[in-house]
């Protein structure tokens, strides 16, 4: 389920560093992946998030494929 940003924010796990990755909705309905760094509470997304953007909401990425599923 989608997560309002002024809801709450993404919290990295130990694994995944400081920038955990998520699906967002932008301000324009565009959805795509972006990170989110929590140090500087500023998100990326695009050829090495170095694109900065505004989401309004955010999902977990969800479980990979695995086969039989």
């Amino acid at each position: 389920q989608w997560i309002s940003c002024s809801e709450r924010l993404p919290e990295s796990a130990e694994e995944d560093l400081e920038y955990p990755t998520v699906i967002v909705t932008l301000d324009n309905g565009y959805v795509t992946l972006a990170c989110f760094y929590e140090s500087t509470k500023e998100w990326g997304t695009g050829d090495d998030y170095d694109v900065a953007c505004c989401p309004i909401a955010w999902m977990p990425l969800p479980e990979p494929y695995k086969e039989g599923d």
